[in-house]
């Protein structure tokens, strides 16, 4: 079986959010690249703080609203108004405890998953987002969004990305 449909069945056959990120050692091993896009002034905050949780809005997460923004594996945001790449390597430890899928843009809703077979009473509220993005994704882990949030405030460390553009 080709490394794609193994994901491809880890993500349709889990009920459990380790499904996606079994999913995701098998793409990119213990270490997962992340991109984040920002501007040249917010890029020299970022030199000298680092990446930190910023106030925001997230349609399908707003009860909660400090939240940081990746991409997985690539970026595809740089703009004139963006115009610096920054790659953090995050362990799978880490995204378990902070990574939320970000559903802003993805059209897929329950009666698709239905079709696709998807037992909703069974699989967990987490990993029914994962799959839903991963299917309006073309049924890639690569490019999704995710969103880094600390629910429990235990502090998500102190993120220096390296600079890629």
């Amino acid at each position: 079986m080709e490394k794609k449909d193994k994901i491809k069945d880890l993500m349709f056959n889990s009920f459990e959010i380790d499904g996606f990120f079994k999913a995701l050692e098998l793409q990119y091993g213990k270490r997962i690249p992340l991109y984040h896009a920002t501007d040249i002034s917010s890029y020299e905050m970022i030199k000298k703080e680092g990446l930190v949780l910023k106030e925001g809005k997230n349609s399908f997460h707003w009860g909660y609203s400090s939240q940081l923004y990746f991409q997985i594996g690539r970026s595809d945001y740089l703009d004139t108004y963006r115009s610096v790449l920054l790659k953090f390597n995050a362990s799978i430890d880490w995204l378990g405890q902070f990574a939320f899928a970000d559903l802003d843009n993805v059209i897929i809703n329950d009666k698709d998953l239905l079709k696709f077979g998807i037992c909703l009473e069974q699989i967990t509220s987490e990993m029914k987002d994962f799959l839903k993005y991963y299917i309006w994704n073309d049924f890639m882990i690569e490019g999704m969004e995710i969103m880094i949030m600390d629910l429990n405030l235990v502090g998500i460390g102190e993120i220096f990305p390296e600079r890629v553009v």
